[in-house]
């Protein structure tokens, strides 16, 4: 007589007919869970057709790292504290990127209304509306270095931001009297308002971080208000004051938060220690979440240079040679101030002006946005240099020396404020090569350090006072180029000063004779 199948068999195969048809019951395994983690531990392995193993947790490793892995709706997540910088989420997202593209927008869109009308009326409204654009982005990158998640909660969060953010580029144009500033201030106080309530919900959700929010959730709140008193007054003069103000916001921000933490800390934390009393009152930034935001956007800015070299062309040209060469002097340039930004000096997140201390932190975070404004404003005077040297048609007209300027100053500006911020970072690999007793070479690396510094004034007093200087657009543009691959080249020299130092850690590393630390070098 044939024999029945044993229980445990029977069941086991009702077993693999539950899983296949996607349900997980009583009936068919006498036990079940609601949570995704728990099926490698609870479901363990089973026999396939095949006769091979498989186990149901590979199935949840295919969805484990997605965002609806651990539920629709999800608190907000602290980035980092302070007592877990190691478990930083170096993650960027693409959504970060997005906006950081819309900013850029608004601020190209700025720029060309000064391409249009080289006066400075239009300047300052430039500068009026930059500084509004820059600290609202930097308010809410401040928000994103500590929270973040991608449920549908925060998904609904950053879309509605976004329509804001494209409110403000629909009419980032024209004076205070056109009906464009009106609107502008309209959706200014309109996403203010919505930072407002993310961080009220990031304090409701989290008790770790509610006495921060309360001050951020009051500070976004007053912004709010000052943005719509700008859209409802119909005083040129009061709008123009509440626009300067909204403008320095993000300043009077920084302010508000310290002396908001001091008197939290004397009146709530009493009992702690001074050091303890600020962790508890302040929420640390993602490091270095927050470098990638500035890089990004910097990147992005700097991008306006090419626009100088495809000047419209297609309207016609009447000098070809002087067309050709200012542009090729704009590209070398462009690819100058890119390695200068970006590639010449290592800097490691614990070598950074915010991990650094707190008041090199504040002042970076201060002084980096104004070097982005003249970046862009030397994105615009290279482009009208370009034109007059090509003497391109359908150009607005403009004098010359507003022109020269115009790029020569914001490039001196921008070589100082880019001096200063190197100065509120440690010098690069001077910790590194004291951590492994290259003492002699540390001492190199720093006098290399200020002598690159030392040129980069120099070449910043030289573009000061270059305008006063009788020269042509084309004979401008070939100075900044050279000059520019100058500084280049000076910067390198701690590259090549680090070679030995490298080829030594190379051989002892073959020869087993020091420690493998020096693998680092």
């Amino acid at each position: 007589m044939r024999k029945s199948p044993t229980p445990k068999r029977k069941g086991h195969r009702r077993g693999r007919k539950g899983l296949r048809n996607g349900t997980l019951s009583k009936k068919n395994h006498g036990f079940y869970s609601d949570s995704m983690e728990s099926i490698p531990r609870l479901y363990g392995t089973f026999r396939g057709s095949s006769g091979r193993l498989h186990r149901l947790g590979s199935h949840f490793d295919i969805v484990k790292d997605y965002w609806f892995a651990a539920g629709l709706f999800q608190a907000p997540r602290l980035r980092s504290d302070w007592d877990t910088p190691a478990e930083e989420d170096q993650k960027y997202q693409t959504l970060n990127a997005f906006f950081d593209t819309l900013f850029s927008v608004i601020i190209a869109s700025l720029g060309k209304e000064v391409m249009k009308k080289q006066t400075i009326t239009v300047l300052y409204h430039y500068a009026q509306y930059i500084a509004i654009t820059l600290s609202l982005w930097l308010t809410t990158a401040g928000y994103s270095s500590r929270f973040d998640n991608e449920d549908i909660s925060h998904k609904i969060f950053w879309s509605v931001y976004g329509v804001g953010v494209l409110g403000l580029q629909m009419h980032s144009t024209g004076p205070l009297t056109s009906p464009n500033s009106v609107y502008f201030a309209f959706f200014l106080s309109l996403i203010y308002v919505i930072l407002s309530f993310q961080w009220l919900m990031c304090g409701i959700a989290l008790r770790r971080c509610r006495l921060y929010c309360l001050m951020q959730t009051v500070i976004m709140l007053v912004v709010a208000a000052i943005a719509f008193a700008a859209s409802s007054t119909p005083n040129l003069d009061h709008r123009n004051r509440l626009f300067w103000t909204l403008g320095l916001s993000y300043p009077a921000e920084i302010v508000f938060s310290l002396i908001w933490q001091e008197v939290a800390i004397n009146t709530v934390y009493r009992d702690m220690t001074y050091e303890e009393a600020r962790k508890e009152t302040d929420l640390p930034l993602h490091i270095q979440f927050h470098i990638d935001r500035f890089s990004t956007l910097t990147m992005m800015v700097l991008g306006q240079l090419a626009v100088a070299v495809v000047w419209h062309p297609e309207d016609g040209f009447g000098d070809i040679t002087g067309l050709y060469v200012s542009a090729g002097c704009t590209f070398v340039s462009l690819v100058s101030l890119k390695i200068l930004i970006f590639d010449i000096d290592f800097l490691d997140p614990e070598d950074h002006a915010i991990r650094r201390s707190r008041i090199s932190g504040l002042i970076w975070l201060l002084i980096y946005p104004a070097g982005l404004a003249c970046l862009a404003l030397m994105g615009i005077g290279m482009a009208l240099l370009v034109a007059e040297a090509g003497a391109i048609n359908a150009v607005p007209e403009g004098s010359l020396k507003y022109r020269q300027y115009l790029t020569c100053l914001s490039l001196c500006a921008f070589l100082v404020i880019g001096t200063i911020l190197r100065q509120l970072h440690r010098t690069p690999f001077v910790r590194q090569l004291r951590l492994y007793r290259q003492y002699e070479r540390a001492i190199l690396v720093g006098r290399i350090h200020t002598i690159q510094s030392s040129v980069q004034i120099l070449a910043a007093v030289i573009f000061a006072v270059l305008p006063a200087c009788k020269v042509s657009a084309l004979m401008m543009l070939k100075m900044i180029a050279g000059t520019l691959l100058c500084i280049i080249g000076v910067n390198f020299i701690d590259e090549i000063a680090l070679l030995q130092t490298v080829k030594k850690a190379r051989e002892a590393t073959r020869h087993n004779s020091f420690d493998t630390k020096a693998e680092f070098f």
